[in-house]
């Protein structure tokens, strides 16, 4: 939720994912990069989407 946080929050600034924007991002989340293949590498029947909020959480996992 950090990265999409920061990513959304870059956004603001830069309106395009060029170059500054990346440079932007990384000055405030270094890690960036390894959270947003984290991020992708999920599946999205693990993931609620609030559509309204743009709020993301892990859903839990029915055993």
């Amino acid at each position: 939720m950090l990265y999409v946080l920061h990513h959304d929050l870059t956004h603001l600034v830069h309106l395009e994912h060029l170059g500054r924007f990346w440079s932007s991002l990384r000055h405030v989340l270094p890690n960036c990069t390894e959270l947003r293949r984290e991020l992708r590498s999920l599946s999205p029947d693990n993931i609620l989407f609030g559509v309204f909020t743009g709020f993301i959480m892990y859903k839990p996992k029915h055993t």
